[in-house]
This record gives C-alpha cells, structure tokens and sequence, in this order.
C-alpha cells in the first residue's frame, strides 16, 4: 500500500559532504549528488520515494549547501514556494546562501519549495514536492537534525529518514518498510506497537560449501567488504522457528540487540570470545532469538510520531543510530516512561503526559486526552500496564544470490566509503545488464543513449 503524504513523511539527510568518500567528495560536489551509474544518488532516491507512494519529500541540506536547488532545478523542479519563516532559530546566516535560494538574510528556518509536474500518463504521480532545508552549523547528527525539521513535518505524521548515500537496487523496499511500520503499529491491543522500524541487509556471503565467508575473504571474491566499525551485532527475535526456515514472517522481527563490534571486543579484551549478555526480559520461550554480525544497518528508519517528542526530551542525543536506537532497544522492555528516564519527566512532564495521552498509548479515540491539564498528566504518568509498552522492529532484505556477478548482493546498500562506492556503481551496471527490463526499471536506470557491453558488464 503506499504511503500516505499526511501519515508518512519522507526524510533526506543530506547535510554531510562525505569525508569518508574523500577524495571522491573533495570538490564541490557533495555526496548525495554522487554518480551512480551516471545518474546522482539523490536522483534516484528521489524516484523511488515518489514510486512509494509519497506525494513529498524533506532534503535536509548543510547550512552552506549552494547546489541542491540548482540541481533541482536542472533536473524538472520549479520553486513553488521560495520562502516559508516559522518560529524557529534563525539555521543560517550566510548572505550567499539566503540569495541562491531567493531569501531575505536573516530570514528564520529559511527552506525552498519545488515541485516537479509528471509528464505521464499516470494520474498518481502527477506531481511531487521536495522541500530543501538547510541545517545549522552546529548540527551535530541525525537526531538534531529532526529536530530542527520538526517545524516542516505534521505532528501525528510518522518520519521515513533515509540517508543521502543510499542506494536501492530493488523496487519496493520502501514501501515494504512503511508497510512493516504500519502493521506493526495497528495490532496495538495485541502487541507491542513499533516506534521504530528498522531496515536490515542481508550481506552474508558462503563459499561453496556453505561456510560464511570473513570480510578480507568477501573482498578477495570481488565482493564488498565492511569496515570495522560498520560491523554490528545485532539480535532479532522471532515469532516462530517455521518463519526463519520460511523467510516469511507474519510479525515483523523484534530488534533486542545492537551493539559495535568494536565495542563488544573492547570490553571483552584482546584475545578473548566475544560475549553478549543479554537480560532475561529480552529473551521469550514463545519466540527465537539469533544473533548475526551480517545484519548491517542501512540507517533507514520509519520512526513514530511520539519518537519525535524524546528527541525534545533528550536534547544531547545527536545520532538517531548511536544514541536513540540503543537506548529504545534497551528500554523497549521497561516502557515508555523508563525511556524518556527521570530528567525528562521533571523537565518535561506536561510533554510525557501528552506522549501518554495519545495514540498508540491511549489507543482508542476514548482514551486520547484532547486537553492536557495537570490532573489528567499526573494520572497518565502514574498509570502503568501495557499501554506503556512498545517494540524496535526490524525489515531485513535478502540477499540475491541468482544472476549476479557475485555470490550474494544486497539489495540496498550505502554509498558511504570509497570501496561501497565503487562496488554499488558496478552493482547496479550489472544488474542492468542481467534485466532485459531495466529501462522500466526506476532503480536500475541509466543515462539516456547508454549503450551496455554484455560480455564485461559494463
């Protein structure tokens, strides 16, 4: 089902140029607007969340970004809306920049508006806005910066952030993630709702006798090898042992584990095992539990409107990835209250109250509290029971193992290193070659008048 544009909003985080990419990244052009097979990342970021069903995007840009409008622009957009002031802190001051996007200096929350007509037939995709917000200075990570687009997203409206280094080779991933978060958030009386739902890869490799493969080997099959500190372990619990032998599963995978690798063979000392302690109330006699190395985050993230409100709560949290989803995962167990910890319900409390007040914890429209007084905070916050409960949940793409130049390729990757770069450039050439309809295709599309060599393919 797609997405709807009042109940889904989808977020680019574009406001980093690179550095790992350098020296790829080291001119003018950051790494969102990247080639990959001719065509810029964030242009095919772009037709895969309009072909998901939005209606609109967020590009979160860096504050001293001069080249996302004008690419824009370059590629079907029109300014529909040059300027929209709020009451938010003033996220530039640079004279230059407030010009190239045809704003008065100094003006608050400064963004642009673009919208791109559709020349088709298709009545569903007759348009699409992008709205490009430049980032503060000091925006320190992910979670500042969905604070600081808190202005620009509906308050009920759940949050798709996507990276700007994201590459998808799949149709549908999206929309698979958003149906995963949509599930998982309307079976509430039953189960623990999803404040956040994560997209996993698949990036295991064997060789031919089924033994996995480490990542110097990975790299010796021309496949991509991770970096150390992109290794994570990661927990998933199962409804069921037929849905892991069956890879279908009826309840989304629940996230109970994610920790470094580094961090993990930190604390265990050179040399030693590796060890996770998990606590009891993370493991359940109804459900199976694995943990794998050969998960790997893709740092996309359909997040719940009340995840939005912790980020207020905990203002020294920058990163969604490092400091958010750790602290969810360790107290998805203990409720929300646990989650939001002791400083913010002091400092927060009629913010608390009104998380609580709401759906999914007040489930139905009788619970849900229009008005928030004092008493009615008060009850909320001694309230306890289920209704505080919630779940990290998790989308893992397979890997595809038919028709391709290597063993096992995911189906979505990012474009974060030099090395996953190069890799995803040849990936997709490939994939482009094998599809006898990648013309048709929105992931798999290339240049126009590109010729493709079969026998090397490139």
């Amino acid at each position: 089902m797609p997405a709807k544009s009042s109940e889904f909003v989808a977020v680019v985080l574009a406001g980093t140029k690179g550095s790992r990419l350098f020296p790829l990244t080291s001119g003018e052009i950051p790494k969102h607007l990247m080639p990959v097979g001719g065509v810029p990342i964030l242009s095919r970021l772009l037709d895969t969340i309009q072909s998901s069903g939005f209606s609109s995007s967020i590009i979160a840009v860096s504050g001293d970004d001069s080249v996302t409008v004008p690419f824009l622009k370059d590629h079907g957009f029109s300014v529909k809306d040059s300027a929209t002031t709020t009451d938010k802190p003033d996220v530039t001051a640079d004279p230059f920049l407030d010009q190239q996007h045809g704003l008065e200096h100094g003006s608050s929350n400064p963004h642009v508006t673009l919208e791109q007509k559709d020349i088709s037939n298709n009545k569903a995709l007759q348009s699409f806005e992008v709205t490009v917000v430049p980032l503060s200075e000091d925006c320190a990570g992910s979670a500042e910066a969905l604070r600081q687009l808190d202005a620009s997203i509906p308050s009920k409206s759940h949050v798709v952030v996507i990276p700007g280094d994201l590459v998808v080779l799949e149709e549908k991933i999206l929309t698979k993630l958003v149906d995963t978060h949509r599930q998982g958030n309307v079976e509430v009386l039953t189960n623990p709702h999803s404040a956040v739902t994560m997209l996993l890869a698949d990036v295991g490799e064997q060789d031919e006798h089924g033994i996995p493969l480490k990542e110097s080997a990975k790299q010796k099959k021309g496949g991509l090898a991770r970096e150390i500190e992109d290794i994570e372990y990661i927990g998933l619990s199962f409804a069921s042992n037929d849905a892991i032998s069956t890879r279908t599963f009826k309840q989304a995978p629940r996230v109970i584990w994610k920790q470094s690798k580094m961090d993990v063979e930190d604390d265990d000392g050179t040399g030693s095992t590796p060890k996770l302690r998990f606590p009891k109330m993370r493991l359940h006699a109804s459900s199976i539990t694995r943990v794998r190395t050969d998960w790997s985050d893709l740092h996309t993230y359909a997040v719940s409107p009340w995840v939005r409100q912790l980020l207020v709560a905990r203002p020294h949290a920058d990163s969604l990835q490092g400091d958010i989803l750790p602290l969810l995962v360790s107290r998805q167990f203990k409720g929300v209250l646990a989650t939001f910890g002791e400083t913010a319900l002091q400092e927060n409390k009629d913010l608390v109250g009104n998380v609580l007040g709401q759906p999914p914890f007040a489930a139905t429209a009788d619970e849900t509290s229009p008005e928030m007084d004092s008493s009615t905070t008060d009850k909320l916050l001694d309230s306890s029971g289920k209704i505080h409960s919630y779940a990290v949940s998790a989308v893992v793409l397979e890997s595809k193992s038919e028709k391709s130049t290597n063993s096992n390729t995911a189906m979505a990757l990012r474009a974060s290193s030099v090395p996953a770069y190069l890799y995803s450039c040849r990936e997709l050439v490939a994939r482009a070659v094998e599809d006898d309809n990648h013309i048709h295709n929105h992931c798999l599309k290339l240049p126009e008048k590109t010729q493709l060599q079969t026998k090397f393919h490139s």
